[in-house]
């Protein structure tokens, strides 16, 4: 919401709440977003299929999620702790707080109510992983010993096996089942499938490569005996650092993407490969994509921010890097300076036609990103 807005004409144009009975996988759950009665902040209720608890979220005006709850919405339930261990609760109720922000905003610029739409698939997925059960005793202590027990191999080839699996059985979304199974979120799944794909240690791929599928859908697996690609000529120069293809145990690189009424955030590098980037940088063992966000902008630009949603992932088709791209809101004013001069000589504000200027060739899913969020910027 742009800041000189009235928030109270804002509301007059808003419904007090949206409300869905959303089917997937022959599960029906409730979900609830309160909008007019408390915009620009956000509300969200969630009651899964089946189930006396409904899990609560209020989210801040950029999207902060400040208070989280559960409540027994039957006289004779009650919450247990089994409710408190149940997978992505924090993650479904942020997705739909970012459907109920597009739904807003739709109606405040005058889109007639029929016509509102939004994007279900990754609320949806959300929903998908809210409904795995909370994880017993036995599998938590498997998976504990497998993140802190260091054999980063064994690890590869359990979560490729269990890939194979999933597709042997017909799950179109294994990376889903993978992530409640193995205790790590979906993109941390996929980074290492993204590493089972490649040479280990001098020995085959334990995954062939992967191939487009459809849109929200996982990527099929090709012949297992297939080899990767060589001979693609020189690589180039890449903020990045070095090629590392093929490197166990490398973690992913962050990109955030932060947005502002003043544009989104980059920054000019001294060695200029290339001249102007995104804040980004390397995954810290035993982090979360939305930590090493927060913690990269506010070393190299001094910004306190808020990480958002991922809005896109790939290898880097330099380094063979993987790359997790996140959004990111301003907590505490958007002055900047350069935190880190030894890489960066400046750190500004890009309207988008800058940003498509200063940074030819963006990763598509961060250009349409910012067309959402930036177009109305000078």
């Amino acid at each position: 919401m742009q800041p000189d807005r009235d928030i109270w004409a804002a509301r007059d144009k808003l419904p007090v709440e949206r409300s869905w009975y959303h089917d997937h996988d022959g599960r029906t759950d409730l979900v609830r977003v309160a909008l007019g009665a408390v915009w620009p902040q956000i509300h969200v209720r969630i009651r899964p299929h089946r189930s006396d608890i409904e899990y609560q979220g209020a989210f801040s005006a950029t999207g902060r999620l400040y208070a989280l709850g559960l409540e027994a919405v039957v006289d004779s339930a009650e919450v247990t702790t089994a409710d408190l261990r149940r997978s992505a609760i924090v993650r479904a109720l942020k997705e739909w707080e970012i459907v109920g922000r597009r739904i807003a905003e739709q109606y405040l610029a005058g889109t007639p109510p029929e016509k509102v739409v939004f994007d279900t698939r990754s609320p949806t997925e959300a929903l998908r992983m809210l409904s795995q059960p909370a994880t017993g005793r036995g599998s938590r202590s498997t998976s504990r010993k497998i993140r802190r027990g260091g054999d980063h191999d064994e690890l590869l080839r359990q979560i490729a096996a269990a890939y194979k699996a999933e597709l042997r059985a017909g799950n179109p979304r294994p990376r889903l089942k993978l992530a409640a199974d193995f205790g790590y979120t979906v993109p941390h799944i996929g980074w290492l499938l993204s590493q089972a794909r490649k040479p280990l240690r001098g020995q085959p791929p334990l995954l062939g490569p992967a191939r487009p599928g459809k849109a929200g859908e996982e990527p099929a697996e090709s012949s297992p005996d297939a080899q990767p690609i060589a001979g693609r000529g020189a690589v180039q120069p890449s903020p990045f650092g070095p090629d590392r293809r093929g490197e166990a145990g490398v973690q992913p690189i962050v990109a955030a993407i932060v947005t502002s009424a003043r544009g989104v955030l980059v920054g000019r590098r001294n060695d200029r490969t290339p001249p102007w980037t995104f804040i980004a940088g390397e995954m810290e063992p035993g982090e979360r994509p939305e930590d090493t966000a927060v913690r990269e902008v506010k070393e190299e630009t001094g910004l306190e921010i808020e990480a958002g949603q991922v809005i896109g992932e790939r290898d880097h088709p330099t380094t063979g890097r993987h790359m997790i791209y996140l959004a990111g809101y301003p907590v505490r004013g958007t002055d900047v300076f350069i935190g880190d001069e030894a890489e960066l000589a400046e750190v500004k504000w890009a309207s988008l036609a800058e940003a498509d200027e200063l940074l030819p060739g963006m990763f598509e899913p961060v250009r349409d990103y910012l067309e959402r969020e930036l177009g109305g910027t000078a």
